[in-house]
């Protein structure tokens, strides 16, 4: 009897200490993860301060709207562009950012075809600094992003250590902290995007997450209407989802995102007489072959992802351990982002005009990246972490001295001005072996098609690299 009363007090010893352990580990995680996230919110804001590129491209239209909403208390530009108010955002003329179709009604107002989303956001930061402010928001913004992406590669893989390490290496990207802090969209998008990924893998049959889920998506549409290529793959699953689980579709979606879907419709009829919204934007923006636009997003000397951040290639590598270990993730995750992403690729200017480098393939990455995290568990072997160690290290350096040199963004140069600066420093053109693509996407200088079949091999033989790792798990087929 006393040995089965000690071994009961014992017991509760035990888990009351267990408890405690586990609340301890909680908050030293927490504080932890909290001091990285200052750290990077600081470490984002000195390169922002460091390189700092003036204000251009479409972030002058943007706090135009906000200075137009802060004086005028209304979203007609014509006023300030005639009267010049961009001035105190660009010390020189600028054309109106403004829908043609407005352009040919003389009795409308004009109206940005930039999404007012954005400017929203901004808005109270905007009464408060009409420039550090909004700045210091987009720097939240890209910290948003980064935990964002380590929840969404914590929640497919449950490794905590891993899915940080991934949102480490992507904080280390050019494309992405080059985009960190300029007044752009492109980052809200993916904050909004992974957020709903997020919530795809929750109890989505409950009606809290159904209205945060329509919220986003609203809100999404209304930062850029291009995101309507995502909203409707997004209520697709979603309605799934939450069928497959509760056998009921998920209503309450429908209610959280109509205020925004109402919004954005009369919006589009009041100011521009329309409800298509592709007519709103100029006719100059063509259409171009996917096959031309994402070989010179990967490859080209100016723009091209792998070029400036090569651990993104372990994206091609990781796809094939995340197939083998969760199909079903993988599947929903590229039904989702696909349509999105070859939308973008079709227009002309899949750059993104001149603005900071890859910002149009940012709304995408880092839902992806969860590939990059299931490579880094299953790896093993000693090279093939010197490999990634690798990958990792020319990146972060690439990004140290874009930084350093204050790489001005590509327009119409004819050499990448990040390797016209090295080799001012040791005088080699590294850039020889890249291929170059003027601003119609067309190859020009000598063997630009065997410099991107070069890439491709590359490409294919990180690809064979994700087929090995995945081959050693037991217990499941490749496809």
């Amino acid at each position: 009897m006393l040995m089965y009363y000690t071994n009961k007090v014992m017991q509760g010893i035990i888990k009351k200490m267990a408890k405690r352990v586990f609340r301890k580990a909680n908050l030293d995680i927490g504080l932890l993860l909290g001091f990285l996230l200052v750290l990077v919110f600081l470490s984002l804001h000195v390169v922002r301060q460091h390189v700092n590129h003036p204000l251009s491209g479409d972030e002058p239209h943007y706090l135009l709207m906000d200075y137009s909403l802060k004086v005028d208390h209304d979203l007609d530009l014509k006023n300030n562009y005639i009267n010049l108010d961009y001035f105190r955002y660009y010390p020189d003329y600028i054309n109106s950012h403004v829908s043609p179709l407005n352009l040919e009604h003389k009795g409308s107002g004009w109206y940005s075809f930039h999404g007012v989303g954005l400017p929203l956001m901004l808005f109270p930061g905007f009464l408060i600094d009409e420039r550090t402010l909004p700045m210091l928001l987009m720097i939240g913004v890209a910290v948003i992003v980064l935990l964002l992406t380590g929840v969404w590669c914590y929640r497919l893989t449950r490794n905590r250590t891993y899915s940080i390490l991934t949102a480490v290496l992507l904080a280390c990207c050019y494309f992405f902290n080059g985009l960190a802090g300029y007044i752009y969209p492109d980052l809200v998008i993916a904050a909004i995007i992974l957020a709903l990924l997020i919530l795809l893998t929750s109890d989505l049959s409950k009606r809290w997450p159904q209205l945060l889920y329509g919220m986003l998506l609203g809100l999404m549409v209304t930062v850029h209407p291009k995101t309507l290529a995502l909203v409707i793959p997004f209520i697709i699953v979603g309605g799934f989802v939450s069928y497959r689980k509760a056998k009921t579709l998920p209503w309450f979606v429908i209610l959280g995102g109509l205020p925004f879907a109402v919004f954005f419709f009369l919006a589009l009829w009041r100011w521009y007489g329309t409800l298509n919204p592709a007519e709103i934007y100029p006719t100059y923006l063509g259409i171009i072959s996917p096959l031309k636009s994402i070989p010179a997003s990967l490859f080209d000397s100016q723009r091209g992802l792998l070029v400036y951040n090569p651990i993104l290639i372990l994206i091609f590598s990781g796809v094939f351990v995340w197939w083998k270990v969760s199909k079903q993730t993988l599947f929903v995750t590229l039904l989702i982002i696909a349509p999105a992403y070859i939308v973008t690729m079709c227009f002309s200017e899949w750059w993104g005009g001149y603005a900071p480098t890859g910002r149009y393939l940012m709304n995408y990455i880092p839902a992806v990246m969860p590939a990059i995290t299931y490579l880094l568990i299953y790896i093993k072997k000693w090279y093939e972490r010197c490999l990634v160690i690798t990958l990792a290290l020319i990146t972060a350096i690439f990004t140290l001295l874009a930084t350093y040199m204050k790489t001005p963004y590509p327009s119409g140069q004819l050499r990448s001005e990040f390797f016209k600066g090295i080799e001012d420093q040791v005088g080699v053109a590294f850039d020889k072996v890249l291929p170059h693509y003027n601003l119609k996407t067309e190859l020009i200088g000598q063997f630009g098609i065997w410099k991107v079949m070069v890439g491709l091999t590359l490409i294919a033989i990180f690809v064979y690299f994700g087929y090995v790792v995945a081959s050693r798990l037991k217990g499941k087929s490749i496809v």
